[in-house]
């Protein structure tokens, strides 16, 4: 799913943040490029993945030039985030994402079961302060991006939301 909705194998990806480099494995080594703020996560991923690039990096303040990524991969981030943060974060996405470049957002969202309660219950424990609805994010996105897709999805107990976006520039 993750390298099909992002264009198959074409192209650069970007992974924001890339944590432990889980996802790296979808991309060839000379694709795929994995930055996260914590330098322990960056350290493990090295080392699991020792032909995949990952890097120290801000996503609110990266060193990439204008359009250098085909792809961006960002999953399970956002809600980390300030509203304020999260359009820098955004926003710095954008920049680096070339023209017509296409970028996969996978974020927690309010579980929409009623009956979920272990669901509810781990949310409220979660780190990420910030799980919005759906519609917060597209009212956010549709003035950066263009939304190709958009769709709920499940992992056990958990909802995210899913948005397939286009960069128009």
């Amino acid at each position: 799913m993750i390298g099909q909705e992002i264009g198959g194998t074409q192209g650069t990806v970007l992974d924001v943040p890339c944590g432990t480099g889980t996802f790296s494995t979808f991309f060839s080594r000379d694709q795929y490029t994995g930055i996260d703020l914590g330098e322990n996560y960056v350290k493990y991923a090295s080392k699991k993945h020792p032909m995949k690039e990952f890097v120290v990096m801000d996503a609110l303040n990266m060193t990439f030039a204008n359009d250098s990524f085909d792809n961006v991969l960002v999953i399970g981030f956002l809600h980390h985030l300030s509203d304020e943060d999260s359009s820098k974060a955004l926003s710095e996405i954008k920049r680096v994402l070339k023209p017509d470049g296409k970028l996969l957002l996978i974020e927690d969202s309010p579980t929409r079961d009623k009956w979920n309660v272990i669901g509810k219950y781990l949310q409220k424990l979660d780190e990420g302060e910030n799980i919005r609805p759906a519609e917060y994010y597209e009212g956010v996105l549709k003035n950066l991006f263009t939304i190709e897709r958009t769709y709920p999805m499940r992992a056990g107990i958990w909802d995210y939301s899913v948005f397939v976006l286009r960069n128009d520039n």
